[in-house]
């Protein structure tokens, strides 16, 4: 009930096809249902990330998107703001995987490949041809002609820099040259010139950091993916450990009158029931009333729905040497300078994410930042104003 679609073909249906050969499992369909009965509850669950997909399809064999990325393209997708263009994305994956050689496509590079996919959907850089291999020939001339005004996603960057490696028939010169703009290049195995990095260390410092025990795996986590463990370490914070509460009620909350039992740790059980919600005040809070081991609790939340999601934003002006916006939407997650910084042509500013796909905003100019306009954490738009340069001398 897992299989199909983006992934590999049901072990039910290997048992069965290969009944009376040589190669026969030994495995029957009756011991194996009472499985497939189980995930298909659990898959229910877990409906709303689904790929999209009704049936298998061989269009895998032109635009070459790992199964296991297809499942979260597809909500990158939708983060951006394109969705109805899904078919889109998915010719861009194809055209980006001829731009960068028609590379083995692997966790991270068929991330980068997607990354650069929807990049150039997002910016109108993607030409349509008569064949793949003419859009890819335009597309390329395009980018080679906008690349000095792009600020291409880190994950691009940091492919043509030769962090991921180096692809079997090499990188192609003139569009590694326009999306580097002078970076430096990683020449041989990219970790052979990684210090060492001692993990029992790393977990001590983690634990006295916290406050809590921090195992390997957290270590690991912490090495491969710092900015993403330091959410995961924030929401710990300010949430403690939701992992101890069954998936339906971490996906959809409560109902009125549902009650769960919640194991904090072994031999200590949670009975929560949820009581009644009251109406919104003036601020968009209700009262939440719900009974804890049987005693009357309440608590004070904001009803997202009633949220206004109207901001005021500012706008970078086309073609005002002064104004550095963004090509894509995204939170800001890093600010690299500030009000009264001098700044030399591809100083980094500051760095976007939205869905994993982090994005460098580079300085198109040299000059003095007059002002970084969103905040840390703040939001933005594709076309808002990031930073306000300097007027440059007439």
């Amino acid at each position: 009930s897992m299989a199909g679609l983006t992934s590999q073909p049901s072990i039910n249906a290997l048992v069965s096809a290969l009944r009376g050969h040589p190669r026969e499992a030994g495995l029957t369909n009756k011991a194996l249902q009472p499985l497939a009965n189980y995930w298909e509850d659990v898959r229910e669950i877990y409906s709303p990330f689904e790929s999209g997909l009704k049936s298998s399809t061989s269009e895998v064999y032109y635009h070459e998107i790992p199964g296991g990325q297809y499942s979260n393209l597809r909500p990158q997708v939708a983060e951006m703001g394109l969705l109805h263009r899904w078919n889109d994305v998915k010719d861009c994956f194809a055209l980006v995987n001829l731009l960068v050689g028609d590379i083995p496509k692997v966790t991270p590079s068929s991330k980068m490949v997607g990354d650069f996919a929807i990049f150039l959907l997002k910016n109108d850089l993607a030409v349509r041809r008569g064949s793949l291999e003419e859009a890819a020939a335009a597309t390329m001339a395009l980018l080679l002609e906008r690349a000095p005004r792009l600020d291409f996603p880190s994950s691009v960057v940091e492919y043509f820099q030769g962090k991921l490696g180096h692809p079997p028939f090499g990188f192609p010169e003139d569009l590694q040259k326009a999306v580097l703009k002078g970076l430096p290049v990683v020449t041989g195995r990219p970790s052979a010139s990684m210090p060492p990095l001692d993990l029992e260390t790393a977990a001590r410092d983690l634990s006295a950091r916290f406050n809590r025990r921090v195992g390997r795996d957290e270590a690991v986590s912490q090495a491969l993916y710092p900015r993403v463990m330091e959410e995961f370490w924030e929401a710990f914070g300010r949430y403690e450990d939701v992992s101890i509460l069954d998936s339906p009620t971490y996906f959809y909350g409560l109902v009125v009158g549902q009650e769960i039992s919640v194991e904090m740790e072994r031999g200590k059980t949670l009975v929560v029931s949820l009581e009644a919600v009251g109406e919104p005040d003036a601020d968009g809070m209700r009262t939440v009333y719900f009974t804890l081991n049987g005693h009357a609790r309440q608590v004070v939340v904001r009803d997202r729905a009633r949220a206004s999601s109207q901001v005021s934003r500012r706008r970078a002006e086309p073609g005002n040497l002064s104004h550095v916006g963004a090509s894509m939407p995204g939170t800001v997650i890093a600010l690299h300078r500030k009000p009264g910084d001098r700044v030399e042509t591809g100083t980094p500013l500051l760095t976007l994410e939205a869905m994993k796909m982090e994005t460098v905003v580079r300085a198109p100019r040299g000059g003095v930042i007059k002002e970084v306009v969103p905040s840390l954490r703040g939001s933005v738009q594709a076309g808002d104003l990031l930073v306000l340069l300097e007027s440059p001398a007439a």
